[in-house]
């Protein structure tokens, strides 16, 4: 192993994943260099491999926290992420509830919270919100709806609860975006 190599596994560093990969004589796993499987390991219980064929060979097996087969793999917070957006996606119009989402993923709702708003930026909640405004767009080019009609089947539990986040949101009233929209389609 040469300094370069040890660099990029001790600073996980991203660019190096597929360039090389390295084992742990250890517990004969085979890991990417961006694993913090690596924080603190000893460069001499270090095998450097160029591909995971090779490493099989030496019978390393692929590590389960970096996935080091799957290289559209993005990390396990990514995953989780992704598992949350999916589930909010199929179930904004119910009540919203952190405990059922995280016992959903088998993760700690405290570490989800956290996960989620650093890969997004946004809380659960916010996200789900954005879900049912998204929702409630669509419903907003109905004319013959009424706001409580749509608050309700966008997941909010009232027309106040509803006005008040879609404005936050969007920026408008639902009132005023379904203004907005059919003036826009009457000028086409």
């Amino acid at each position: 192993m040469n300094r370069e190599q040890w660099e990029a596994i001790y600073k996980h560093d991203k660019s190096y994943d597929g360039k090389l990969f390295y084992g742990l004589k250890k517990g004969r796993v085979v890991c990417r260099p961006s694993c913090h499987r690596g924080d603190h390991i000893n460069p001499e219980e270090i095998v450097i491999f160029t591909t995971l064929e090779e490493a099989a060979k030496f019978g390393y097996r692929p590590c389960k926290r970096c996935k080091p087969e799957d290289m559209q793999w993005s990390g396990a917070k990514a995953e989780v992420v992704l598992k949350a957006k999916k589930l909010i996606d199929h179930t904004f119009a119910e009540k919203f509830d952190l405990c059922v989402i995280s016992e959903k993923l088998f993760v700690n709702r405290c570490y989800l919270c956290r996960v989620f708003k650093q890969e997004t930026g946004m809380t659960l909640l916010e996200y789900c919100n954005k879900k049912r405004c998204e929702c409630a767009k669509g419903l907003l080019t109905k004319s013959e709806l009424c706001i409580a009609y749509i608050a309700v089947q966008s997941g909010f539990s009232n027309s106040s609860q509803f006005c008040h986040l879609f404005k936050k949101v969007e920026g408008k009233t639902p009132c005023q975006y379904r203004r907005e929209y059919f003036k826009a389609f009457q000028e086409n």
